[in-house]
């Protein structure tokens, strides 16, 4: 993948729902510059969902990658958000979540094709233009290089 991929931070919001309002809600798992025990943030009280159902929200800004993560309650109960993608006993985070999220934050429209799969209008000139995950470059005469994105050279050869 591309250094400005691997170097630009994303927003993440992270939730979760408890039942009661006066939890401290720690945020640990597998992320950079941390470990299991420290937390990466404290979830703060955000709003009541339900009678007995109150949220709590953070946002932390991470690089894309894989990340497994769990929240602590009250410094000694490990739980998992059961809304969220797991993997054995952790919650986890890929790199497809940020490919959505980059894809939610430019507002790509979603179609169907004739065959009723989803397809992401203009996803292809998003990641183009705003030179977000390529992963080849090509060289052209030995003076020009062009970045590209592997998957769409692919679709349109088969050389790729």
């Amino acid at each position: 993948m591309n250094e400005l991929w691997k170097r630009r931070t994303y927003a993440i919001i992270f939730q979760l729902c408890t039942a009661s309002k006066n939890d401290r809600i720690d945020l640990c798992g597998s992320f950079p510059n941390t470990t299991w025990a420290e937390p990466i943030a404290q979830l703060t009280y955000a709003y009541q969902k339900n009678p007995g159902e109150y949220i709590y929200s953070e946002t932390v800004h991470l690089v894309p990658g894989n990340y497994e993560y769990k929240y602590k309650i009250n410094n000694k109960d490990w739980i998992l958000d059961q809304t969220k993608t797991k993997n054995k006993n952790n919650n986890v985070l890929s790199k497809d979540d940020f490919i959505q999220l980059i894809f939610d934050q430019y507002e790509v429209q979603e179609m169907k094709n004739q065959d009723d799969q989803t397809c992401y209008h203009d996803a292809a000139m998003i990641l183009y233009t705003n030179h977000i995950m390529y992963d080849v470059e090509l060289v052209v005469n030995g003076n020009n290089q062009y970045k590209a994105h592997r998957a769409i050279l692919a679709a349109g050869s088969d050389y790729f």
